[in-house]
């Protein structure tokens, strides 16, 4: 999906990507096809016919930095099928901009039209906010729902109430925990400190966000950047343990590659055993990248509450929670993608022992999958 343009019959990656349900992908495609047989009216997201039949997607891109860091930062693509009852058969694939899109969409809106010109308008607005999201994990499109008073139906994020409630309570207990550290709060009344978690939760009194971000010795006017993405660091903090196992599993089946390998003749088997060399590099690689945040954020926590060396690592971490909070989430997204890739293609087979084929097709997936 690298580009952006029109094909009159989708590409095996775009295939892929209407076939999935990674955390990468926000079909509103199939969603407004569901509430097509509700009864009762329900609310689209967008006000454009052509985008309630789309297809957003993140992609990740990696671009070395002036300290020759190797970051990563992730965009919007939305594909948009000419045929919303046969999305497969080809459509027009744009990269998000909020200021080249408009244009890019002239060739599916009649912008002519006042009313249309003014969906259009209010909908870029909505892709813009969905633009910031490193991944489309239902917590983070619910979260952006609520803080952006979007109206759009549950079925864009589903989540469960309990599981809601779980990260909800998770993410609070971390907040009360550093602000009774960083502020000084361990006095403070229980009415006032639920209170400062409300903002840091809600992210919508700027005011308040700013003086706590004085207090924390940040820039105030970074103040609702940076707590958002603590935020989210937070929330991909309470979904590592799971993906790591997931992806444990991934690097196990690659380990058994002497056995895969089993399934292609022999003179056909250096470059299937290169290319799960390669996969298996690159997802450790991702692995640790997401990692080696989470397990910052944890020393910098620790240094706080056990060892009593201050909160000066805490607050490094914070100036650069943006950053942190792209890595984490093109990482686990990509993680996610690739294992949901992998357990599709291989679990009909006993002991994932797959024919050459459906492992040439892994291999290759997992490659356009996760960058190396």
């Amino acid at each position: 999906m690298n580009g952006s343009g029109k094909s009159g019959q989708a590409s095996n990656s775009v295939k892929r990507i209407l076939e999935s349900g990674s955390p990468r992908v926000l079909n509103a495609c199939r969603v407004a096809a569901q509430l097509k047989h509700q009864e009762a009216p329900r609310a689209l997201l967008f006000r454009t016919t052509a985008l309630n039949r789309a297809v957003l997607f993140k992609e990740l891109h990696q671009k070395n930095s002036a300290d020759g860091d190797n970051r990563m930062s992730v965009g919007t693509k939305v594909y948009v099928p000419f045929d919303g009852e046969h999305p497969e058969e080809g459509g027009m694939t744009v990269f998000f901009s909020k200021y080249t899109f408009q244009n890019a969409m002239r060739e599916l809106v009649d912008l002519s039209d006042k009313q249309r010109a003014a969906d259009l308008a209010t909908d870029i607005e909505v892709l813009s906010n969905l633009d910031t999201l490193p991944t489309f994990a239902p917590f983070l499109v619910k979260d952006l729902f609520d803080r952006k008073s979007i109206a759009a139906d549950p079925l864009y994020c589903i989540i469960p109430e309990d599981e809601w409630a779980a990260i909800q309570a998770y993410i609070r207990g971390r907040f009360e925990q550093i602000l009774t550290a960083v502020t000084g709060g361990t006095n403070t009344r229980k009415a006032a400190m639920d209170g400062l978690i409300d903002k840091l939760w809600d992210l919508k009194d700027i005011q308040a966000l700013k003086a706590l971000a004085t207090a924390f010795g940040l820039d105030p006017d970074d103040s609702l950047e940076i707590f958002y993405a603590w935020k989210g660091i937070l929330y991909f903090a309470w979904v590592f343990t799971a993906v790591r196992e997931q992806v444990f599993e991934l690097i196990a089946w690659f380990d058994t590659a002497p056995t895969l390998l089993n399934a292609f003749l022999p003179n056909q088997r250096a470059e299937p055993k290169a290319g799960l060399d390669k996969a298996r590099r690159s997802v450790s690689k991702m692995l640790n990248r997401v990692e080696n945040v989470l397990t910052e954020y944890d020393h910098a926590f620790e240094e706080l509450f056990v060892t009593g060396s201050g909160p000066h690592r805490f607050i490094t971490f914070l100036k650069a929670a943006s950053q942190h909070f792209q890595t984490c989430g093109a990482g686990l997204g990509v993680l996610q993608h690739a294992y949901e890739a992998w357990d599709t293609s291989t679990r009909r087979y006993t002991a994932r022992q797959a024919n050459s084929e459906t492992i040439a097709h892994v291999i290759q997936t997992i490659l356009d999958i996760v960058p190396e």
